[in-house]
């Protein structure tokens, strides 16, 4: 147990892309549209559950 909080320091995104601007800005619409129990994480399960799914089926089809 930790006897003093972390000292976080939140990660600096440098994106220089000609997209860049468009792509945060339909992030940020995006994720206000989501509910507030919809955390990061159950995002990233989803995505796995979502890339399981496909490697399924890819397997599945060469049978």
């Amino acid at each position: 147990m930790r006897d003093k909080p972390l000292d976080i320091q939140p990660i600096e995104r440098i994106q220089e892309n000609f997209l860049a601007r468009e792509e945060r800005r339909l992030l940020t619409w995006i994720c206000s549209k989501f509910p507030e129990w919809v955390s990061p994480d159950m995002l990233t399960y989803l995505g796995m559950l979502g890339a399981f799914l496909i490697f399924s089926g890819y397997t599945l089809s060469n049978l």
